[in-house]
């Protein structure tokens, strides 16, 4: 039997029973999160619309303005292209600049290009290159952005129409258009204050162009790349319409930042502050921990409910169980459970008289072994006894015979007796063992045989036995054949006064086999090979083969032709082997063996 392991805490009853509430809970946490995703998701949705919002709010001024520009460019245009409307073209745009104080330059270009007509003298002269062929060509209103003014030297915004031709010749070509210019002043003004009701969340406004060029800031063109969100570019941005996204800043911050058109190829950006929507965030993920609060508050109630109230009343009746089970069982403690609930009360009840009902049996069945062992060895000593008395009886009717004959067959039964009767002997030591340790059994077997047998009946010398064992340990039901077989081939070496002498071996081998290895006289060969035709050698032969079977081993005799000791010449010996399988020990172990000893 092995000591159970610890077991892993994933399998435990607490776990199971905390992770079965959780799933109960699944339902209502998995409604509480969805309505909280909803409500964090219009929250936000409503955030980047209201800042969307106000950062078109705060492009008004600026629509208003272009929106102004282009009016009165397309006014100023209809009038000059009037009969007579070049002669006043001056006055006309000299009243044009004065009614809109934001407006920079209002002039006429001609298609020649040299411009006298403009509200201010510096911008009269003669423009030239490929974006005023472009101009004349295009013959539509246009919305330019002029990063670099020679006027004013700054981005502007120039608003322009064209003006038809009056004279029939022209063929409806452009005489020219009217160009309303507006500063980067009147489309950047620090207006940040104000512009909406979170004023402290908008950080800048920022116009471009499509091309990804910044033209106005309110930090400044040179403070403008602050405002921009990181690895965004702005001309991606251009011709998306309306769009917001989340973005990081230069400095690494999360910023809110929206794209709003303010006029063809013009574009605003607004750059918010992160942290309101993160705020919103923040504010709007308590609802989430309701469901994680619910879930733990579930799994600790579990936890607590099944250690109360099952977990350390199992454990005392495990600790107690192990203890009665790899401990001593005669000083197991008794099982004193702190108020069980009735059914754990119930089990340590049973469990309390199971062990009672375990220890008297287990007793009872001491007793019953002791006096099954003390019977055993009464068996062997009285058998013992009984093959020695039958020994004697046997020498007494060789005394009184003369037929040699006859003497030889009771020779043979009495060395046979005289040698069961010392395996009984031997047997009578070690009755009620399951394990017998062979090298030491068969040793004493071998002693008292040679002892007994120093001087057969007929008045020859046995010859010397030489024992070669490894330590061995073997079942009783495989001992008792083992010691009967040893005893029985010794016994079926003749008496020589001179020979060889019998070699006894007992060894291991690979895959749990043992073997036992006989040499002696080649005397022998008719009894343990099974060729001898009288009644002793038959009946010896029949016994040998009832021992090795018993044994499940095989048996084999071969004889062999060496030189004597003395160098006189040459013997005939024989080595007989047995070979068979260890088994393992087995409770019917000395069941098996008197039966063993009673079919020999």
């Amino acid at each position: 039997m092995t000591r159970p392991g610890k077991q892993p805490f994933a399998a435990g009853l607490g776990l199971r029973l905390a992770l079965m509430v959780i799933l109960a809970l699944l339902p209502l946490g998995l409604l509480s999160l969805g309505q909280t995703r909803n409500l964090v998701e219009q929250s936000a949705e409503a955030h980047i619309l209201g800042a969307m919002g106000e950062t078109a709010q705060a492009a008004l001024p600026e629509v208003l303005q272009i929106r102004e520009a282009q009016s009165m460019a397309r006014g100023l245009a209809q009038v000059l292209g009037q009969p007579g409307g070049m002669a006043l073209c001056q006055a006309l745009v000299d009243t044009a600049a004065a009614a809109a104080p934001a407006v920079a330059v209002v002039a006429f270009i001609p298609a020649s290009g040299r411009i006298d007509c403009a509200s201010q003298a510096g911008a009269r002269g003669i423009v030239s290159g490929p974006e005023f062929d472009s101009l004349i060509a295009a013959n539509q209103p246009q919305i330019r952005i002029v990063t670099e003014d020679r006027l004013i030297g700054q981005p502007v915004l120039q608003a322009t129409h064209p003006v038809s031709a009056t004279d029939p010749a022209a063929d409806g070509h452009t005489a020219g258009y009217v160009s309303v210019t507006l500063p980067q002043r009147a489309l950047g003004t620090a207006r940040l204050e104000g512009t909406s009701e979170n004023g402290d969340a908008l950080l800048a406004l920022t116009t471009f162009d499509e091309g990804g060029e910044v033209l106005t800031s309110t930090l400044g063109r040179e403070a403008a790349a602050t405002a921009l969100p990181e690895a965004v570019p702005l001309v991606s941005l251009a011709g998306a319409g309306r769009r917001s996204f989340f973005g990081v800043s230069p400095e690494g911050e999360r910023r809110l930042y929206t794209v709003v058109p303010i006029a063809e190829g013009l574009y605003l950006l607004g750059t918010w502050r992160g942290e309101g929507h993160d705020g919103l965030l923040q504010s709007a993920g308590m609802p989430y921990l309701f469901p994680a609060l619910m879930w733990l508050a579930g799994l600790a109630v579990a936890l607590y409910g099944a250690e109360r109230l099952v977990l350390r009343h199992l454990r005392l009746l495990s600790r107690a169980m192990r203890g009665f089970v790899f401990g001593s069982r005669g000083s197991a403690p008794e099982l004193v459970l702190d108020d069980p609930p009735a059914e754990i009360a119930s089990l340590a009840e049973t469990y309390q008289t199971l062990i009672d009902t375990i220890l008297r049996d287990e007793a009872e069945l001491e007793n019953l072994l002791r006096q099954k062992a003390e019977l055993l060895r009464e068996v062997h000593h009285r058998t013992g006894n009984s093959l020695q008395l039958i020994a004697s009886i046997l020498r007494m009717h060789r005394r009184e015979t003369t037929d040699p004959a006859m003497q030889q067959l009771i020779d043979a039964l009495h060395d046979r007796v005289i040698s069961l009767s010392r395996v009984h002997l031997g047997l009578y030591r070690i009755a009620g063992r399951a394990d017998v340790a062979m090298d030491g059994l068969l040793a004493e077997v071998i002693a008292k045989v040679s002892a007994a047998q120093v001087r057969g009946p007929c008045g020859a010398r046995r010859p010397a036995i030489r024992a070669e064992m490894v330590p061995m340990t073997l079942t009783a039901q495989q001992a008792v054949p083992l010691a009967m077989l040893v005893g029985e081939m010794l016994a079926a070496f003749p008496a020589e006064e001179s020979g060889p002498g019998i070699s006894l071996g007992l060894a291991l081998e690979e895959g749990n086999m043992a073997v036992l290895t006989l040499t002696g006289s080649a005397a022998a060969l008719p009894t343990l090979g099974g060729t001898g035709v009288e009644a002793p050698s038959v009946i010896a032969t029949r016994l040998i083969r009832s021992f090795v079977a018993q044994l499940d081993g095989e048996m084999t005799v071969t004889e062999t032709e060496t030189e004597t000791e003395a160098g006189t010449g040459a013997e005939s010996l024989i080595e007989a082997r047995v070979r068979f399988r260890i088994r393992l020990a087995a409770p019917e172990a000395a069941q098996d063996a008197a039966q063993t000893e009673t079919a020999a």
